[in-house]
């Protein structure tokens, strides 16, 4: 039968002449958290404006003023000469590309002579020679500042390319840690201030390295997209090796893309997809040598004092090693133990780092193999040479930031406290290693100090010098930090520099006969000096350190460390824990005080 039953109607009937009740408004729901990919975008920006500002401060470091005429840095000054027209460089604004100069790639010379004459432009940048021919050091200094600028802006790209790079290899939190780790580190910071080679030769590298990575994915696009990554990447290639030779291998990075595409799994593997591989590289390989030949045109235009400059230059990194670096064992050792905790911040860091090329080993990705095929290549080169400069080490810094990043990335995801810890440890130490390597850059630099303290004397000391006057020693003159030892003879003698030197000739340094003869007033000892000729028990050294330990006593409020964090005694005399290069800003400086025969020892 059919359900008769009606349905009772539940709804209220609202009585005649009253308004029916409108339902309550609906409670809004609270706005849901910014996700990762919405946080992204400002953290980057915290992380690229701390890494533009740590490079920043202290870019007037060192500066040509009236005690010294040249930069503390000798190697920038040697860039920079060759990049104006008043010492016979670069002059761009008439067509003069060809520096006639080749121990480094001609492309930041290049960058740095248009710095330059958009400076002198503006009226920032005046004459630098003036009507008599003397150096105006104020004129000079900007033309520093202007080189300097064009590195920060090169190091700051570093760290958004290495972010680039971490974020398409393995995510936006590996790109942003990587970034980070970049950003504070001491080696990477320090140098982005100077107006060298090593910071912008790594810019053109990640860049190089980050289109790498985007050829696998273009592998699959036709026409000239699918080419554009293979073609920039081959350019920042060619970029790199003008800038510094010996990062041409980071083209290994392109060549390594090339075999992933080329061997590929899927349905087109064959003969056809191999082949478009090897066009496709050898599209990347053609834009590196056009970039290189653009870069360094003098390699085709000047070719014979190309070659004859490489060949020097390789002679002199390979065979002859400077003082500091004889007898300090194999070169892969020399680098890790000594060069690196400093230039990274600590163990920490360095653990992590080492820790991210053994993951890198384990897990053997795609991303590993572009990058780590430059990093091996790359630091088996370094490691064979002779001189050990640790900023030979800055382009590996952003691989080893990748690496670190993913390895601690991987750690939060299986053991979140212990990994948080590490990378809290990693963070604050490198924090604190930058902190002291750019504070000594912000004040009035030791030798400048010391050298205002020695000229204020009246009647004038007479100063004895241990051996060549360089960029180590108190500008006395103010021509010993030109950019060649013994090359400051080469000027007319400042009259306005009142005390007596008494140095001896370059054959003959730490001659303790002629100290006995002379008896100065008093001695000044940089640790520049002094520190790898005890450590190789030179017996001149060591009797002049004894001699003047006898008679003479020391100031050593000038022997604070700021740059590394640890000091050690060496026959007496402190000498300090960081590498040889990032000592340019804070070299430990003595001065020792005749005493009279009346005085205690």
């Amino acid at each position: 039968m059919p359900n008769t039953k009606r349905r009772v109607n539940t709804r209220r009937k609202s009585s005649p002449g009253t308004a029916p009740k409108t339902p309550p408004p609906a409670v809004a729901a609270p706005p849901a958290p910014p996700t990762l990919l919405q946080r992204i975008p400002i953290a980057l920006a915290i992380v690229l404006l701390t890494a533009a500002g740590l490079r920043l401060v202290g870019l007037g470091w060192g500066l040509p003023n009236v005690l010294h005429s040249f930069s503390y840095h000798p190697d920038e000054s040697v860039v920079l000469m060759h990049s104006l027209p008043a010492f016979g460089g670069l002059d761009i604004a008439h067509g003069g590309f060809v520096p006639h100069f080749y121990n480094y790639g001609t492309l930041q010379l290049i960058l740095i002579a248009f710095a330059c004459v958009i400076g002198k432009g503006y009226h920032l940048i005046g004459p630098i020679i003036g009507a008599t021919g003397a150096i105006d050091p104020k004129a000079f200094a900007h033309a520093y500042f202007a080189a300097r600028l064009v590195t920060v802006a090169m190091g700051v790209g570093a760290v958004w390319a290495t972010y680039a790079i971490g974020r398409r290899l393995w995510g936006h939190s590996v790109g942003l840690a990587a970034a980070l780790a970049l950003t504070i580190l001491p080696l990477h910071v320090q140098h982005s201030h100077f107006a060298t080679v090593d910071v912008p030769a790594t810019f053109w590298v990640v860049l190089s390295i980050l289109w790498a990575s985007k050829c696998v994915e273009a592998a699959k696009t036709g026409g000239f997209r699918g080419v554009l990554p293979w073609l920039l990447s081959g350019v920042f290639a060619g970029l790199a090796a003008a800038t510094k030779y010996n990062c041409a291998l980071v083209i290994l990075s392109l060549l390594a893309a090339g075999h992933i595409v080329a061997w590929a799994p899927g349905p087109d593997k064959g003969p056809a997809q191999v082949k478009s591989a090897l066009w496709r590289t050898l599209a990347g390989l053609v834009a590196a040598l056009a970039a290189f030949a653009a870069g360094c045109p003098g390699a085709i235009a000047d070719r014979a004092k190309f070659l004859a400059d490489v060949h020097f230059e390789q002679v002199h990194v390979y065979e002859h090693p400077e003082l500091y670096f004889q007898h300090t064992g194999p070169g892969f050792w020399y680098i890790i133990v000594h060069n690196m905790p400093v230039s990274v911040g600590g163990w920490p860091m360095l653990g992590a780092m080492l820790g991210g090329v053994a993951c890198a080993l384990f897990l053997r990705s795609r991303g590993d193999g572009i990058i780590g095929v430059f990093a091996l290549a790359y630091f088996l080169l370094i490691s064979l040479a002779a001189s050990r400069y640790a900023r030979y080490e800055i382009p590996l810094l952003p691989v080893l930031a990748l690496w670190a990043a993913r390895l601690l990335s991987l750690g939060v995801d299986h053991k979140r406290t212990i990994a948080l810890a590490v990378m809290n440890a990693c963070v604050a130490l490198s924090a604190l290693g930058v902190a002291t390597t750019i504070m000594p850059m912000v004040g009035i630099d030791i030798r400048d100090r010391i050298a205002e303290s020695v000229l204020s004397h009246a009647p004038a000391p007479s100063v004895g010098l241990a051996s060549t006057p360089w960029f180590w020693t108190p500008p006395f003159n103010p021509d010993f930090t030109y950019p060649q030892p013994w090359g400051w003879v080469k000027f007319p003698q400042e009259t306005r520099t009142p005390v007596s030197l008494v140095i001896n000739p370059p054959d003959k340094p730490f001659d303790v006969e002629a100290l006995e003869r002379s008896k100065p007033d008093l001695v000044v000892l940089s640790e520049l000096e002094y520190h790898d000729r005890l450590r190789l028990h030179d017996p001149a050294a060591r009797a002049y350190v004894h001699y003047l330990t006898a008679n003479y006593r020391v100031d050593r409020t000038s022997a604070k460390r700021t740059v590394g964090l640890l000091t050690a005694q060496i026959d007496d005399l402190p000498v300090s824990d960081a590498p040889v290069d990032m000592l340019y800003t804070d070299p430990i400086t003595l001065v020792f005080y005749r005493r009279l025969p009346t005085q205690p020892r």
